[in-house]
């Protein structure tokens, strides 16, 4: 909070490989350690969780979705975020057990190379399989699905994605691009 107002200061940043930073984080003294972009990353997340729905995770290079990923992601893009590999995840907390069931829309497209297999996904929250898509085309889709309170009771969700048929366009001589390109997703909107 920006003090004698009632205005929030929010800061963006960028973490590109390794970094010496200067900070504090949940009182912990963290100046002079070096994290890597994953290690520091893990670390935000575990300080911030949505606390109020409707909220929007961005994929957007200026959006909030390191906050939320883990493995299994290429770096956010101007137009949003790869997976990269056959496995991503990402996880959201919850400030209260939830008492609702949490609806997703996902604004997802995938990598689509002339020749090649359509990319297919399966998305598990908890565990547990909501959703399946394919991409034949590799236009974008909403993908919407919810998830039951009682899933949800461990005070945070974990959703993988699990990719077939993902891509590289560097090993298809479309450019030097050597990752496993799978879903590119734009945005996910979470409500009660």
């Amino acid at each position: 909070d920006v003090p004698g107002t009632a205005s929030t200061l929010s800061l963006k940043f960028r973490i590109d490989s390794h970094v010496t930073l200067p900070v504090f984080l949940s009182g912990e003294n963290l100046n002079a350690v070096a994290f890597d972009q994953e290690v520091l990353e893990s670390r935000l997340r575990a300080d911030f969780a949505p606390t109020h729905l409707p909220f929007c995770i961005d994929f957007t290079d200026q959006g909030n979705s390191v906050l939320y990923t883990g493995r299994g992601w290429a770096p956010p893009e101007i137009w949003g975020r790869w997976t990269d590999g056959t496995h991503a995840e990402m996880k959201i907390r919850f400030t209260e057990k939830p008492r609702r069931p949490l609806h997703l829309a996902i604004a997802a497209h995938a990598m689509c190379l002339p020749g090649l297999p359509p990319v297919e996904a399966r998305i598990n929250a908890n565990g547990e399989t909501r959703c399946n898509a394919s991409f034949p085309k590799g236009r974008e889709k909403i993908l919407k699905f919810k998830i039951p309170a009682a899933a949800l009771q461990s005070g945070e969700c974990k959703i993988t994605f699990e990719i077939k048929n993902a891509q590289s366009p560097g090993l298809h001589g479309n450019s030097d691009d050597r990752r496993q390109l799978g879903m590119g997703i734009r945005r996910i909107d979470c409500r009660w």
